[in-house]
């Protein structure tokens, strides 16, 4: 949001850099005063808690 370009070499963290930038856009541009995310963010959360947990941060 800012005109920097990153590369990303891991596949399993686009997911991130594409929340950081929604989240960006709707605080600079809908002036959004609150935002709920609800995603895991990676693969190694189904490893480290199974099927039956979810992980909230």
């Amino acid at each position: 949001m800012n005109g920097k370009t990153v590369e990303i070499n891991n596949t399993d963290a686009e997911g991130r850099l594409v929340m950081a930038d929604g989240i960006t856009y709707a605080v600079r541009n809908l002036k959004a005063t609150r935002i709920v995310d609800v995603a895991t963010l990676t693969g190694a959360i189904l490893v480290a808690l199974g099927s039956t947990y979810t992980g909230v941060w």
